[in-house]
């Protein structure tokens, strides 16, 4: 499996931890459904991951730290959620 597209689904719920788990996914499009709670932490686990889509959710707090050790990552779509982030600990390894 390579890659999950559930778009405009209208899921509720949150995003299953166990996610996490899928490690050889390089795709994972969430967007534009009614999916809240936070990001989970092992969604860093997917370290081939080249597009992650969770726009247009309920999706709220802080966005977990761990996401910008995602080294393939091309696409991150959060926009949309109700998410916050501390840039200085979060994306400095993008940038450098």
């Amino acid at each position: 499996l390579k890659g999950i597209n559930i778009r405009g689904n209208r899921l509720t719920g949150t995003i299953p931890p166990e996610l996490g788990s899928l490690t050889h996914l390089w795709i994972l499009d969430l967007s534009s459904n009614l999916i809240g709670g936070t990001i989970p932490l092992p969604l860093a686990n997917l370290t081939k991951l080249i597009s992650l889509d969770l726009r247009f959710n309920k999706i709220n707090g802080l966005i977990p730290p761990n996401i910008g050790s995602m080294n393939r990552l091309h696409e991150l779509g959060l926009s949309g959620n109700a998410l916050k982030v501390q840039l200085q600990t979060h994306f400095t390894s993008w940038f450098a």
